[in-house]
């Protein structure tokens, strides 16, 4: 059997392709030389067209049924019009945005001009080339790589491949994608797609140029270069159809728009005028959606102990127990700001209520319940809710999803669920205690009035007393919404398998040796800012031990083949080399470029953002009002009863000693270090401040960073990796350990020049400066806490 290489099925098919291209004249011979005068400087001309599909009425399993319908003239079907008499007439180096929401017809009337699509009515016509970028990835095979896919595409818009070859290198140095080439298309990100379609797309001058919200995908940087681009064809008389939501791209790119809804012109002429009318239209319908009767105070019932949830309640209530880097409450908090909150809870009220006072940040009350039940706590809560006002009764454990929308409802609403099974159900207006994934009573429940709910139990189950009642509910679909009440779950929800854990500030995509990166919340984009600037600054200096960083935004860059060196299985000699690895990376970074030291930036990094922080949780954690704290059965010292001592100690062991900044990694611990098969090191997530210092800052706080790992066993808290008992009396606390500790003499003997003492002191300090960074799991707050005031108890005797 004779096995074809993988270039020669490309370069037969690539020959097939341009063998079989003709270049489309839409002109037909029957026009007039009249009408061909006529239209000579108009490339493009639609006249009264429309598009009709035919939606299928029923589901067909199976050809063969489909067959027996046809035959016997059975397929039921309904018209659906994606378009309807749309007139437009585009001249030679115009360029029109074509706007309007999802499903208007845009991209539809797009396919038709290329040809891809026919009119159900009306007529099309063309007039010269047609360089299209009508859908991400378009023209490509994903899985062929990027240098194959070069040669298919060009081929696919008519261009041989000598002619490639002669534009190649142009094409790649656009794209920037020269570390790519021979990876397969499915394992680029979008942005990278983006980058490679419009790269040849644009690489000679075509007579129209189509966009169809390719740019979207890509970074900020890449857009900016793509519209200078397009900006210099349409200078050389390229004709530009662009859709795009981006109002704002098409002012700056297009002279003329086209607004589309539901497959009709609303309005078309100057881009500007067209935008303009379209925001402000939609600025209408926003208002229009909302317009049902407003909740204005939400009952959240987060009663109970929370025994599913097992040890996660065991501090805490289940109410603030994190799911997503957010506690659960919290998420309703972050759907409705704006609302009025009443917090029934009952076990661990105290936490709850002084957890809510920190870092709550909307209007709220909490009540504590008396009975039992989710009916307990009902009456206490409806006293804070004026007559005559809607409000909303939820469950805790239920975190909404994105389309649930409660103030464009009216009346007294009852939540069903549909994507996870409810104990009760609701049918046809009546309640039945009966599981259901369909009907399900999801624990979500509005009403009108809190007089229908007078005569509602001081005690028992709700949904049992709702039972007995005869008030009339609106259905609303909670679609997406999750339910968070079991271990299990949440485990589910977070996408971990194993142990149970937060998730970071950022999101992670792997494509094969690629890694993408993106914040996932406010605090992620405030970092991400100052790791691109990092990684930026260090690139110029040729450091070796960063991944290749090939775009900025998102930030995309070389997947390393190794280990977090947490993670790495190690025997004390390869652990000694990797410390070593370790210290002389860091001195070359250190030592590339200095500046003088900022005096601000060291007392605020080492005392003030350390208590400001210790301030907010001063009145949440136990026993942080006490003198003495006793932990694994011994006393130690309160840091908030040294601050002075702290302070003068920081001035002592920083202030006056440090005389100049470098360039640091500022977050080189073990989970921001990698360790390949070789024992070389990788730093990854810089942080890229200091204080108000940007890129630079004192060494030693990369030292003590570092040391927070190799001693403070820091990655495997960072992980949830511990076990916390608040009691009566004091607290035990149990971290898990790296496995390094025994290392932490041979690391502090190897760094030259640094004083150990003020290491030890820096760790405790970033220990203690860790409770609030950690403000959405109370567990870790408090464990952060007890970890530092045992660290700064040493410091204390050492002075």
């Amino acid at each position: 059997m004779n096995v074809r290489k993988d270039d020669e099925i490309i370069e037969e098919l690539i020959n097939e392709i341009n063998d079989q291209h003709d270049t489309v004249d839409v002109n037909t011979s029957e026009d007039s030389e009249y009408e061909k005068k006529a239209i000579e400087d108009t490339v493009v001309k639609v006249d009264n067209v429309s598009v009709r599909f035919n939606i299928a009425s029923e589901r067909i399993d199976n050809l063969k049924e489909y067959f027996i319908k046809l035959i016997r003239k059975e397929l039921m079907f309904k018209e659906f019009f994606a378009l309807k008499d749309v007139s437009l007439e585009i001249k030679r180096g115009e360029a029109w945005g074509f706007i309007g929401i999802n499903g208007s017809g845009k991209s539809t009337l797009l396919k038709l001009i290329c040809g891809i699509l026919k009119p159900y009515e009306g007529k099309i016509t063309v007039s010269g080339s047609i360089a299209p970028l009508i859908e991400l990835g378009a023209g490509f095979d994903y899985d062929l790589t990027a240098r194959e896919n070069i040669y298919l595409n060009g081929a696919v818009l008519g261009y041989n491949e000598k002619f490639m070859k002669e534009h190649f290198d142009e094409i790649v140095e656009f794209a920037e994608l020269q570390n790519f080439l021979d990876m397969p298309i499915k394992n680029y990100s979008s942005g990278m797609a983006a980058r490679l379609g419009f790269a040849i797309a644009t690489m000679v001058k075509s007579d129209i140029l189509i966009c169809d919200e390719v740019l979207a995908v890509g970074d900020y940087a890449f857009q900016l270069k793509c519209e200078k681009r397009m900006k210099e064809l349409l200078d050389g008389g390229t004709t530009l159809l662009y859709v795009s939501h981006a109002t704002e791209s098409v002012k700056r790119l297009c002279d003329h728009a086209l607004w589309l809804n539901k497959g009709r012109v609303v309005m078309k002429g100057g881009a500007i005028d067209v935008c303009d009318a379209y925001i402000k239209d939609q600025i209408g319908e926003i208002k229009a959606k909302v317009e049902g009767e407003n909740v204005d105070y939400i009952i959240i019932q987060a009663g109970g102990k929370g025994t599913r949830l097992e040890h996660l309640t065991r501090n805490k209530p289940k109410g603030i127990v994190p799911v997503n880097n957010l506690p659960i409450v919290f998420h309703m908090f972050k759907k409705y700001p704006d609302k009025k909150y009443i917090i029934i809870g009952d076990y661990k009220n105290e936490v709850l209520e002084k957890y809510l006072e920190a870092f709550g940040g909307t209007t709220c009350i909490s009540v504590k319940a008396q009975g039992q039940g989710t009916s307990a706590g009902l009456h206490q809560a409806l006293e804070h809710i004026p007559a005559g006002k809607r409000f909303m009764f939820v469950w805790s454990d239920l975190i909404l999803g994105e389309e649930v929308n409660i103030d464009e409802t009216r009346g007294n609403v009852i939540g069903i669920s549909r994507d996870f099974e409810c104990r009760w159900s609701y049918k046809d207006g009546q309640f039945f205690e009966e599981p259901s994934m369909q009907h399900g009573v999801a624990g979500l429940f509005i009403f009108s009035d809190k007089e229908i709910l007078a005569q509602a139990p001081q005690s028992g189950e709700f949904v049992r007393w709702l039972q007995g009642q005869n008030i009339g509910f609106e259905e609303m679909s909670l679609l997406d919404t999750v339910e968070t009440g079991t271990l299990e779950a949440i485990r589910r929800i977070s996408g971990h398998e194993g142990e149970y854990r937060c998730r970071p500030f950022n999101s992670i995509e792997v494509h094969d040796n690629i890694l993408i990166k993106r914040p996932i919340d406010d605090q992620g984009k405030a970092l991400a800012v100052n790791e691109v600037k990092w990684y930026s600054e260090v690139k110029k200096y040729n450091f070796d031990q960063i991944p290749i960083i090939y775009e900025l935004n998102p930030l995309t860059m070389e997947k390393i083949n190794g280990q977090n060196i947490y993670k790495a299985k190690l025997d004390t000699e390869q652990k000694k080399k990797v410390i070593d690895n370790l210290i002389s990376s860091l001195e070359k970074l250190h030592g590339f470029t200095k500046e003088e030291a900022d005096p601000y930036s060291i007392m605020d990094t080492y005392f003030y953002k350390t208590f400001t922080r210790l301030d907010k949780i001063r009145n949440l954690v136990p026993f942080a009002l006490e003198k003495t704290i006793n932990i694994n059965g011994k006393d130690y010292k309160n840091p908030f009863f040294y601050r002075e001592k702290i302070k003068e100690d920081v001035r002592n062991q920083c202030l006056y000693t440090c005389k100049s900044f470098s360039l640091i990694h500022g977050d080189c611990t073990f989970s921001n270090t990698m360790v390949d098969d070789k024992l070389n090191v990788i730093f990854l997530d810089p942080r890229g401040y200091f204080g108000s210092t940007e890129l630079y800052g004192d060494v030693d706080y990369d030292w003590a960073k570092l040391y927070y790992s190799i001693d403070g066993d820091y990655d495997q808290f960072n992980n949830k990796n511990f076990e916390l008992y608040i009691e009566e009396n004091g607290v035990r606390l149990d971290i898990a350990t790296n496995g390094w500790k025994e290392l932490a003499p041979y690391y502090l003997s190897q760094l030259k020049g640094v004083d150990a003492q003020k290491i030890k002191f820096l760790h405790a300090l970033i220990w203690l400066s860790l409770t609030t960074y950690a403000w959405e799991d109370y567990d870790s707050i408090c464990g952060a806490f007890y970890k530092g005031v045992m660290l700064m108890d040493e410091c204390l005797k050492d002075n």
